[in-house]
Formats: C-alpha cells, structure tokens, sequence
C-alpha cells in the first residue's frame, strides 16, 4: 500500500515531537516537561505539540509504541507454521535494536514513580494483546475463546516480567551491556512461557 507524502510529514513530525520529549526529560526532569518546551525543541508550535499528542506523558509513550508495533509486525512475518509462541520468541530474539531497547528501558523505569506514564503503558500492552488475539483468529482459525485471551495477555505479561526483572536487578542500568541483558531477558520469558514453565512446575513447598 501506498503511503502519502501527507502522511509520511505526519509521522516525521510525530517521532520528532516524541524524541525532543525525550531530550528535554534528560535535561530538565519530568518536573521541568512542559508541552511548549517539547514543542520549542521540535520546531513546531504547542497547538502542533495538541494535534499530535494529548498529554505530554503520551509522547513519552511513543517509545514503546513503536517497540510493540515492531514486534508485532515481526511475529505476523514469522513463518506460518511456527505456533504463536514460538513466533514471539523468534521476532523478539531477532530484534537486537540497542536503541530502541534503551528507549522502551528509559520510559518504563519513569513510568514506576508515575502512574500516568504507568497507566498509558499499561494500555498499550493491553492493546498489543488484543491484536494478539485478533491474528490468532486470522490465522490459525482460533474462536477468540477464554483460551485464546488467557494466552495472548501471557505472552505480554512476559515481556513486561523481562522489563520488570532487568530494572530491579540492573537498577536502570542503560548501559548496551545492560540493553543486551533485556533483550536476552525478553527471549528467555518468552521461551519460558513457550515451555510452559518447566522449572516451575517443580516447584513444592517442600522443594
């Protein structure tokens, strides 16, 4: 499909106003983050700033947007006769972007210390299970059951564990050693939940 020039400009000025967030956060804090000082970093006015975001936390949120969408779009290019697990393992160990790891990091240990940035995180992993869901239905013939819900909404609560897990142990460490750390996390929870927990299973209170 075609893309208009349009609507190319659009997506340009888009990443632009969302990465001028990000540098003005590094410079002045998330106390110091104001619509005009995003938009006077972008190069476009605060009425520009508004069509494009609602609130300054949603262009912080474009990070992981961006990360999900490729992920996404990844798992849909994986072969067809690949299960939806082993799809997400394979998209996410083939997706060694450092950058792109750095910034998805960098907002997620700012989103623990605020609860809108949290929120609007948290409403992207949702909607990243719902398309989930949505290709489990096209392309394995799936009803959108208990099951499948059940299923998808694992597989995002395991990339959120990975994040989760390389914050506390690397106390936000953004470091490409560190990035290198998540994005091995990322692959071994998803092959986890793929294995279905076999370490896991063992577990006992007498173990």
């Amino acid at each position: 499909m075609l893309v208009s020039r349009r609507d190319i400009n659009k997506a340009e000025t888009r990443a632009a106003i969302a990465e001028s967030a990000r540098k003005i956060l590094n410079l002045v804090g998330l106390e110091g983050l104001t619509a005009e000082k995003i938009a006077e970093a972008a190069g476009v006015s605060r009425r520009t700033f508004f069509n494009y975001f609602p609130s300054v936390d949603s262009a912080l949120n474009v990070p992981i947007e961006h990360f999900i969408e490729r992920v996404l779009t990844a798992v849909e290019e994986v072969d067809d006769s690949a299960s939806l697990a082993e799809a997400a393992v394979q998209a996410v160990q083939e997706f060694e972007d450092i950058e792109a790891y750095r910034s998805v990091a960098e907002m997620f240990v700012l989103a623990q210390n605020h609860p809108p940035l949290a929120r609007l995180q948290t409403e992207t992993w949702d909607s990243c299970a719902f398309r989930l869901a949505d290709f489990v239905e096209s392309r394995y013939g799936q009803p959108l059951d208990l099951d499948v819900y059940a299923f998808v909404f694992s597989i995002t609560g395991a990339g959120k564990a990975a994040f989760a897990y390389w914050a506390q142990e690397s106390a936000g460490d953004l470091s490409d050693d560190s990035m290198k750390k998540l994005h091995s996390y990322l692959v071994d929870a998803l092959a986890t939940l793929r294995d279905g927990f076999p370490t896991i299973r063992n577990f006992s209170r007498g173990a």
